[in-house]
């Protein structure tokens, strides 16, 4: 045993702390670099320089690995010229996948923080970095297959013939990824919206992807939709009202109120509301609408601006609470019996 592992360290001993130091020295190069952008992106707060930072990521070790790795085979082995030759190959196609999956990173990162910006026109979904990483993906393999000169023409003519069977198979995904798309470039639900879908389901646009689109309820469950489905349902989008969204809220009192007293005590609530919450537009005015006389009671309904639709919640328990007070202080009475509902 010791013969043997005398034999393989006098041989492959050197290749071995070649390959180790390079790595070594790939690792401490890669913290320091680390470091040195995490700090600058720190400082400036820039969204695109914690881009580069996190895109930089185990690239300076991988290339070490592979220098290190180049090194201890090329010391090691006596190659002849075509063997050389063959091992260069080997490095360049490493090299241009350790550049390729780098470029991927960065440039998707880079989109995810352009789009991330107020002032983008460019919605921000992860579908956009995805489509760019995998056009970065299917160069840098293209440009691997030219480094073993791998003909492309054979394989495009093999793609070209089992193109319509691919696209029948994934029919579907490519649906998807098309409507994913078109609802984005629409411009008409983007993440950040709060909609409320066909089947009722509401919540915020948390990301649009190749397949589909994720929607976060207020009470924190994910609701997963798929792009071609969204592409084609009747969606109401409360964020894209013009400044406030206008919150009805109906209330009925007893037959027999003073219409004179109701709007007092109503406006009074409703302008306590206003004043205490900070989820309405204070530039508009609450009001009051009758909307039945009969002799079950007095409906009416009170409007409320509010900026945003996900607050309607919010605002109604504040509105009520201050309304009850009211009522009760001007010894308005409810129905004993609620109206039914049409």
């Amino acid at each position: 045993m010791g013969t043997f592992f005398d034999t393989f360290f006098g041989r492959y001993g050197v290749a071995l702390l070649e390959f180790g130091a390079w790595l070594v020295v790939g690792l401490i190069l890669q913290q320091i670099v680390n470091a040195i952008l995490r700090q600058a992106a720190a400082r400036r707060h820039s969204r695109t320089t914690q881009a580069f930072a996190a895109a930089f990521r185990g690239i300076i070790a991988w290339s070490g690995g592979l220098i290190g790795f180049w090194y201890a085979y090329t010391h090691s082995v006596a190659l002849t010229t075509s063997q050389e030759a063959g091992a260069r190959r080997w490095l360049v196609a490493a090299t241009i996948l350790i550049v390729t999956v780098f470029l991927a990173r960065v440039i998707g990162r880079f989109i995810t923080a352009y789009t991330a910006r107020e002032s983008t026109k460019i919605p921000s979904s992860s579908i956009f970095s995805n489509l760019v990483a995998v056009v970065v993906y299917i160069i840098g393999g293209v440009a691997i297959l030219s480094t073993f000169h791998i003909q492309m023409t054979p394989i495009l003519t093999a793609l070209g013939v089992g193109g319509i069977a691919v696209g029948l198979a994934l029919q579907s995904t490519l649906d998807n990824l098309f409507s994913g798309i078109q609802i984005l470039a629409s411009r008409q639900i983007e993440p950040g919206d709060y909609v409320r879908l066909e089947s009722g389901e509401e919540g915020t646009v948390e990301d649009v992807t190749w397949r589909n689109t994720t929607i976060r309820r207020q009470t924190s469950e994910l609701v997963i939709v798929p792009n071609s489905v969204l592409g084609k349902a009747s969606v109401v989008n409360y964020s894209r009202n013009a400044h406030a969204f206008a919150l009805l809220i109906p209330t009925t009192v007893a037959y027999g109120t003073d219409l004179e007293t109701l709007k007092r005590v109503v406006m009074a609530a409703a302008r306590e509301t206003m004043d205490s919450s900070h989820y309405v537009y204070k530039e508009e005015e609450p009001a009051i609408i009758i909307t039945a006389n009969t002799d079950n009671g007095i409906s009416f309904v009170t409007e409320l601006p509010i900026i945003a639709y996900n607050f309607k919640a919010k605002v109604t328990s504040v509105f009520l609470a201050a309304l009850q007070r009211e009522l009760d202080a001007a010894g308005i009475k409810q129905p004993l019996k609620p109206l039914a509902r049409s």
